[in-house]
């Protein structure tokens, strides 16, 4: 195993341990009954505490992917918990279909000042507004089988945010709802995908780790004539998806 760094980060260093050990586990890199290294051998390897490797084995043990025995050491449980994932791809079909197998919690509707927002210098330059102009924001929780496995957060201009209601937004998609509403449809959108680390809030409402890595994509969508119509941003746990993308125009490579 490789070891960790130590660096400015402040992620907790058994947190990315454990990360590491969780990613080996998961992706078949430590198969189920393979033993892993002594704490005394993790603990030069890493050049960490013991508490620390002692941290980072307690939370992988709960979550099923090891087993201690300290007369025999540690293994990697026979009985691997793995959850489906579910593949997303760049289609508007595609997302709208993929938004209507869960269940939905709404947070928050509320008119925010756009500075007051997660990400105001891309909502501002979208939408071509200013810090104190007023936005409508919506927070969901998505859930499957009863845990929650994606954040959303909506940024609407105030013309297209007022045809909205929190019941509503627990039914239906967001788009089918500004069509119904509206009477307009999409014209286009963009989506741009980057890994990213849980901050406290979303790790709370996710159930997950504080700087866990999620999966976010950011989507941008207008109305015909290049009219912004809103952006989106996803928190994904990455347990739960991973993304699609075709490739085309291979024979005439």
């Amino acid at each position: 195993m490789a070891a960790v760094r130590k660096d400015s980060s402040r992620i907790p260093l058994y947190i990315r341990i454990e990360s590491l050990i969780r990613s080996k586990v998961l992706t078949g890199q430590l198969e189920p009954g393979d033993k892993l290294p002594k704490e005394d051998d993790m603990i030069t390897e890493f050049g960490v505490s013991r508490i620390t490797i002692r941290n980072a084995m307690a939370n992988l043990e709960r979550e099923g992917l090891i087993v201690r025995n300290p007369a025999i050491g540690t293994y990697v449980s026979d009985d691997i918990p793995v959850s489906k994932k579910y593949v997303i791809t760049n289609d508007l079909r595609s997302i709208i279909n993929d938004a209507n197998r869960y269940t939905v919690k709404v947070i928050d509707l509320t008119i925010t000042r756009l500075g007051d927002t997660r990400n105001p210098r891309d909502v501002r330059k979208f939408l071509n507004l200013t810090n104190d102009d007023l936005i409508y924001t919506i927070r969901r929780l998505r859930f499957l089988k009863g845990q929650p496995v994606c954040l959303i957060e909506n940024f609407l201009p105030i013309e297209v945010g007022k045809y909205l209601s929190k019941s509503e937004l627990a039914r239906e998609t967001l788009l089918k709802i500004i069509k119904d509403k509206t009477g307009r449809v999409l014209d286009r959108g963009e989506m741009y995908i980057e890994a990213v680390p849980a901050d406290p809030d979303t790790a709370k409402l996710l159930e997950t780790q504080l700087f866990q890595p999620l999966i976010m994509r950011q989507i941008y969508y207008w109305f015909p004539d290049n009219e912004p119509c809103e952006m989106v941003m996803y928190f994904m746990r990455p347990d739960h998806f991973k993304y699609k993308a075709e490739i085309v125009g291979v024979s005439d490579y």
